[in-house]
């Protein structure tokens, strides 16, 4: 945020996809009720059953040895494909004021 600031864009410290919650990398990548819908269908599609709260429980999860390796993989690039599809949409939101409604791949 402080290069965004230094170029004079403020984004502000609310959430831009809902509203709603103070910004937190925790809120925009796990809690906003805009990114919960993918983490859901990702969890069902590989049979997750868990409720991360933070980041790092997520990272921690891509490291479990106790979990198959093939497994391991795979959660890793469904994260960072999340991860990298709730940023793109972030960064539309605030540099070309796109609407909340308006949600694109």
């Amino acid at each position: 945020m402080d290069v965004l600031k230094k170029k004079g864009i403020d984004i502000g410290n609310i959430c831009c996809l809902c509203p709603k919650k103070e910004k937190t990398v925790n809120h925009l990548f796990l809690q906003c009720c805009y990114v919960k819908s993918m983490w859901k269908s990702w969890k069902h599609r590989l049979k997750i059953k868990w409720n991360p709260r933070e980041m790092s429980q997520i990272w921690s999860s891509c490291q479990a040895k106790q979990i198959k390796k093939h497994i391991r993989e795979q959660w890793e690039m469904v994260v960072m494909a999340i991860r990298r599809g709730i940023w793109r949409h972030r960064n539309r939101r605030i540099f070309n004021a796109k609407s909340k409604d308006s949600v694109e791949g």
